[in-house]
């Protein structure tokens, strides 16, 4: 099924199939997401109420806590290391999070999941965050 991932990284995203292709892919998650499409990650065991309460989902790896993805830039601004936690602030909320360096990421990006009870303080998907080394 083509339409499983709105950043169009599964493998059937990709598939050429002549009911759904890949431009009717990207059409369909534009029309429905805007702007927002491949933005902020919710972790796959995060979505609904019955995936988070299901104790066998919440024990594999798709259900770990959330990092902080953090541009080179700002990793070495902050002096980051390896197995470093960062405190991510947005308005009143904040979250503790293990920093990782994200190479991809613009240097004035950070990336943080939604969706987990970890950032939940955090509020609004999109907005301006603060990061400082914790």
């Amino acid at each position: 099924y083509p339409m499983l991932d709105d950043r169009q990284i599964t493998v059937s995203s990709a598939w050429v199939d002549p009911i759904w292709p890949p431009n009717a892919n990207t059409y369909g998650w534009t029309a429905y997401l805007g702007t927002a499409k491949g933005g902020a990650d919710v972790p796959i065991y995060a979505t609904d109420m019955i995936v988070r309460r299901a104790t066998s989902l919440q024990l594999t790896a798709d259900a770990r806590e959330p990092v902080a993805g953090i541009p080179p830039a700002l990793w070495a601004q902050l002096g980051l290391a390896d197995g470093d936690r960062v405190r991510v602030s947005q308005g009143q909320g904040h979250a503790v999070l293990a920093a990782r360096r994200d190479d991809t990421l613009a240097s004035t990006a950070v990336r943080v999941s939604a969706g987990h009870p970890a950032t939940a303080a955090l509020g609004a998907m999109f907005g301006p965050l603060s990061v400082e080394k914790a």
